[in-house]
C-alpha cells in the first residue's frame, strides 16, 4: 500500500554532458550551467528511482 501524500522528486541529468543537475519535481525545467541545455521531465531518465520529499 502506498500512502504518499507528498510529491516525488526526480533527478535531472544533463543529456549533453551527463551532470546530475538536481533533484527536483517531474514538472521542473533545469539548466544545465556547464552546457547552457534546458532539461524538462520528458527528458528525465528513468535510470535512478524517485524519491518522496
Amino acid at each position: 500500500m502506498n500512502n504518499q501524500t507528498q510529491p516525488l522528486l526526480v533527478p535531472f541529468t544533463c543529456d549533453k554532458c551527463g551532470k546530475l543537475l538536481t533533484w527536483t519535481l517531474p514538472d521542473a525545467l533545469v539548466c544545465c550551467k556547464q552546457c547552457g541545455k534546458w532539461i524538462a521531465s520528458s527528458d528525465v531518465k528513468k535510470d535512478n528511482p524517485a524519491i518522496t520529499a
